[in-house]
């Protein structure tokens, strides 16, 4: 799984790199949505490998399965930070709770 994590990490990098992500819009808005949110994301992908541990069959994953499995984790990811980001912001409760939780 290390090479499947080390090609990820190197095609994400390259891609976005070579398709200049960094200078559009919406990836720079998910970029501060994640950075803002860091402590909550690290700890919701750590839930989150470990419940897939508990369902998904350890050995036999091919490279590809294994690159959708961390895309799937990844899109969970920042799909979270987003609704966090969405609920803080409408909810004075939920702000109060974050901040005491994560700051």
């Amino acid at each position: 799984h290390m090479i499947g994590a080390f090609l990820m990490l190197f095609l994400v990098y390259f891609g976005g790199h070579r398709l200049r992500l960094g200078e559009r819009a919406g990836v720079s808005l998910l970029n501060r949505t994640v950075g803002r949110h860091m402590l909550f994301a690290y700890l919701f992908h750590l839930v989150l490998l470990n419940l897939l541990t508990g369902i998904l069959v350890r050995d036999g994953y091919g490279l590809p399965a294994t690159l959708a499995i961390g895309l799937g984790v990844l899109t969970a990811t920042v799909g979270a930070c987003l609704l966090v980001e969405v609920l803080v912001s409408r909810s004075r409760l939920l702000r109060g709770m974050y901040r005491f939780a994560f700051r």
